[in-house]
């Protein structure tokens, strides 16, 4: 099981949340794994985590380009390779699921999601500051969906 560092915290409501439940996510194929790992099951959890990974990244860099910060195009290269991955893992997995370690898979997740959010959307942090306002008034148009049932 892994939880939420509240030192991950960006401040901007509608990331955090998506942070969470991102995590949660997470936790949720920790617990497949952890109970037999059953491949139908394991392959719904990784479509749930890259479906909600691929929308959080459509709002940040909604967000992103809102504010006008000047790191948007390194950090849309960060998300297209995590897409890129995620695509190549469910191919793979859908190919031959016995091939794949799914705990050295969530293990990498995790570490790549903290950095993630630790380096990379942490120095969009101040830009978007500058336009809380306008930051707040946007996020309330983008639709986030915060729970699955798996």
């Amino acid at each position: 099981m892994i939880y939420w560092d509240p030192k991950l915290e960006t401040g901007i409501a509608v990331i955090d949340e998506d942070h969470k439940t991102l995590f949660g996510l997470l936790n949720a194929l920790l617990r497949i794994i952890d109970d037999g790992e059953k491949a139908d099951d394991a392959a719904l959890a990784i479509a749930a985590l890259n479906d909600y990974a691929t929308g959080h990244f459509k709002r940040e860099e909604a967000l992103m380009l809102l504010c006008g910060y000047p790191g948007q195009d390194r950090h849309e290269r960060d998300h297209n390779a995590f897409r890129q991955g995620m695509k190549s893992l469910q191919h793979l997995f859908s190919i031959n699921a016995g091939m794949v370690n799914l705990r050295g898979v969530s293990d990498f997740l995790l570490n790549w999601l903290q950095q993630h959010i630790a380096v990379s959307d942490r120095a969009y942090v101040p830009k978007m500051q500058e336009s809380s306002a306008l930051i707040a008034k946007a996020s309330e148009n983008l639709i986030s969906c915060t729970s699955f049932d798996l």
